[in-house]
């Protein structure tokens, strides 16, 4: 399992939600899955970038835009 460093884990979008009062289900390498409600769930692609099971400790602003983009596509 790859560990994310704590400089892009704790991201202001992550610190956000927590302050909705989301709560973190599943931290991914790429994409974060919080529980908004009994019935649903919110899966919220992050800027972090990954290589081969290993997450690098940068973030690339928009990844998550470009990947949520595709998603919907």
């Amino acid at each position: 399992m790859p560990k994310i460093p704590s400089c892009v884990a704790d991201s202001p979008s992550s610190h956000y939600l927590k302050s909705c009062g989301l709560n973190l289900v599943h931290r991914g390498k790429v994409r974060d899955t919080y529980k908004p409600s009994d019935e649903g769930l919110l899966v919220f692609a992050t800027d972090r970038l990954s290589i081969f099971d290993f997450v690098l400790p940068v973030i690339v602003q928009g990844k998550g835009e470009c990947l949520t983009a595709l998603t919907h596509f």
